[in-house]
């Protein structure tokens, strides 16, 4: 892993792309930019770990190039538990809900995300909270779509 600064991964945060992904769908390009700023821009490498069950979820996620995808159980017994393409978003479940990760999070392909902290999730409140609001309902959708497609999964 590596921290990107905002200027190296101009390419990936250019307002009309932004638009499309789904955590920042509706949200104006000023909010956007601000938590692009606010946040981290990390860049992984394939078959890298962003984290590991088990481990404090102090942020999550939003992918913005790249594939993650979540995995359960152990190393040698892994079951796959969803993809996150770009666009959404990952992580937030625990973080939200103040519990350890339930599941690995493995790249599956170069990737770039944008890791946003708990401090700074509840800062972007402060900065402009009818934007917060659709922001929050984005994740809450990108939430919606994981326990289904876990749900259908497990019906397997």
């Amino acid at each position: 892993m590596q921290t990107l600064s905002f200027e190296a991964a101009a390419y990936l945060v250019s307002g009309d792309r932004l638009q499309h992904m789904s955590t920042f769908g509706a949200l104006s390009e000023d909010y956007v930019q601000h938590l692009l700023k606010a946040g981290k821009l990390l860049g992984f490498d394939a078959a890298e770990r962003v984290f590991r069950a088990g481990e404090p979820a102090d942020c999550f996620y939003i992918v913005l190039d790249g594939e993650v995808s979540l995995y359960l159980g152990e190393a040698s017994n892994e079951k796959l538990l969803s993809k996150h393409p770009v666009g959404e978003s990952f992580g937030f479940a625990s973080m939200l809900g103040l519990r350890p990760r339930a599941c690995d999070a493995v790249v599956e392909e170069r990737c770039v995300a944008l890791q946003i902290s708990s401090e700074v999730f509840a800062r972007l409140h402060e900065a402009n909270a009818k934007e917060f609001a659709i922001m929050f309902l984005n994740l809450s959708r990108n939430l919606s779509r994981f326990l289904s497609f876990v749900t259908e999964r497990s019906s397997e």
